[in-house]
């Protein structure tokens, strides 16, 4: 095993924490924080453009703890592109103070260095410190508005159902440890195979399951999310919404899809029921919100649930369906925010009921916003309906017909309170009509975001023909 060789398989890392470390220390030194946010962004786009050339087909990298393969560089780029269109929306951000950017920069750029090694990874231990990095990072991001108490209680109430689920997700990895002694995926998966007993692995690949749950949102450990995300920097919100999610079901997908998870009616069962209550449980909470940070919390629940039908499905159809959702929300679910962080700058406000009369007041904000909950609640010819087309043909192929019901019947549920938003911006008359310069960096989001939900809406196959290479 050459280390030196290895070393520039993760350049793209590198980059990154040398960005990382760069921003934080010239934050003692520049007076325009705002120079900051360019210089995070560029470190974002040089680790984006080193990642083709570091890629190398099924090897394995630092005596076997990381694997470059199609799978990881999927989820690298889509870890690097929320990252990135994040860092754009914080530069607008009115809320952040400047002598916080530093050290809040910095930590967008480690937190994409920890989900990056987290997706390509095929070792347990290797997979509970970059999911664990990623929870640290996001419970200090959270908390990062000092005097707001919504932002102290969100990030309590993370941090402590993150322990929890941690916990339980080391105690079944100890498991796997004393049944195997190995923490290797590939090694564990053929052992496995030749014992022919799923049955011994159970209890500790549920317990592996309740920690991933955890991050991806799915019911019963959902909970802390509308807390959370009402309480955190929006910005923020928009990151936790897309980055922890995707690389929970990159986690999930090779634990499980390569493992047991396929080929045991147990499992099946098991994660039907939960995919079915995750997407039930957040539309129909949702339709009760008076905040837009909570109602896209509990609509991001909800699309959780929807992932999981194609995790459910399994297979090579399965896995893409997965991944195109994911590709999907990142650029539909951050333009939503994105469109929140330019509302609020002007009306100081997330409730829904502030957005009425927006249309009048700031046309463009109320037609972007209008776009992308559109398209999360699966309008044709936007993103959004691409993503579930391909999901529920997924569980028809499979044969999960329940699921695919319960995901049309959730889909049409959706629609009701997307339009309520919609219906406060266009029908309801504004109370002022003051309108705010919108920020450049918000601007450049919205446009490459905007972009991304028609393309993928009406001419998808450029990206599709992209995803089918991703496999194990």
């Amino acid at each position: 095993m050459n280390i030196v060789q290895d070393i520039r398989f993760i350049v793209p890392e590198i980059i990154l924490l040398s960005s990382a470390l760069l921003v934080l220390m010239l934050g003692l030194f520049v007076r325009r924080k705002e120079v900051l946010g360019g210089l995070s962004l560029a470190g974002i786009v040089a680790a984006a453009i080193s990642l083709a050339s570091s890629y190398s087909l099924g090897r394995t990298l630092m005596f076997g703890m990381l694997v470059n393969d199609t799978f990881s560089l999927f989820f690298k780029y889509l870890c690097l592109l929320a990252v990135g269109l994040v860092i754009l929306i914080s530069i607008g951000y009115r809320r952040l103070a400047s002598e916080d950017k530093p050290e809040y920069y910095f930590l967008l750029l480690v937190m994409a260095v920890a989900m990056m090694l987290a997706v390509s990874t095929h070792n347990l231990l290797m997979i509970y410190i970059g999911i664990e990095m990623v929870s640290l990072i996001s419970y200090i991001l959270v908390a990062y508005e000092k005097g707001s108490l919504f932002s102290s209680e969100g990030a309590l109430k993370y941090f402590l159902f993150g322990s929890l689920t941690t916990a339980f997700m080391v105690y079944g990895i100890s498991f796997v440890y004393g049944i195997f002694g190995t923490l290797d995926l590939s090694t564990i998966t053929g052992r496995l195979h030749a014992q022919q007993n799923e049955f011994v692995v159970f209890v500790p690949l549920l317990l592996i399951l309740a920690g991933l749950s955890f991050k991806c949102a799915l019911v019963p450990f959902h909970m802390w999310v509308p807390d959370a995300y009402q309480g955190a920097p929006t910005p923020i919100t928009a990151l936790l919404s897309v980055g922890p999610k995707a690389v929970g079901f990159a986690v999930l997908m090779r634990v499980f899809l390569r493992d047991v998870f396929i080929s045991s009616d147990h499992w099946i069962g098991l994660v039907t029921w939960i995919s079915i209550f995750t997407m039930t449980a957040g539309n129909v909470i949702a339709i009760s919100q008076t905040n837009i940070k909570r109602l896209l919390a509990y609509s991001s629940i909800a699309h959780a649930g929807y992932m999981l039908i194609g995790f459910v499905s399994g297979g090579t159809s399965g896995t893409m369906a997965v991944c195109v959702y994911l590709l999907t929300y990142v650029v539909m679910n951050l333009g939503a925010f994105g469109c929140v962080v330019l509302i609020s700058n002007s009306i100081d406000s997330d409730e829904i009921k502030d957005y009425a009369g927006l249309y009048r007041r700031d046309p463009l904000a109320a037609l972007l916003l209008t776009v992308f909950l559109l398209s999360l609640a699966g309008i044709p010819p936007l993103a959004g309906f691409v993503a579930k087309f391909f999901v529920f043909g997924a569980a028809i192929e499979a044969k999960q017909t329940l699921l695919a019901v319960a995901g049309v019947i959730n889909s049409v549920i959706a629609v009701y309170y997307y339009l309520k938003v919609i219906r406060y911006m266009y029908l309801h008359e504004p109370q002022t009509l003051g309108i705010e310069r919108t920020p450049l960096g918000v601007q450049a989001a919205l446009a490459v975001v905007g972009v991304g939900v028609f393309a993928i809406g009406i001419l998808p196959f450029p990206f599709l023909a992209w995803i089918k290479t991703v496999g194990f």
